[in-house]
């Protein structure tokens, strides 16, 4: 039997466009841990990526 459980998750992609006229991406996502007994909380595993494409020129 696994210890861990349940797990409850969250995210967000959002894609814009800067000042430059760049493309941005940004994604993010959360798994919110906690133990099986009792559902005390053990912690949050968190990730985030960024990525900016560059305007070609006309």
């Amino acid at each position: 039997m696994p210890e861990f459980g349940p797990n409850t998750t969250d995210s967000m992609a959002m894609l814009n466009l800067d000042d430059q006229g760049n493309l941005v991406s940004e994604d993010s996502m959360q798994v919110h841990m906690s133990l099986r007994l009792g559902g005390i909380p053990t912690g949050t595993a968190k990730h985030f990526s960024k990525y900016r494409f560059k305007r070609l020129p006309e």
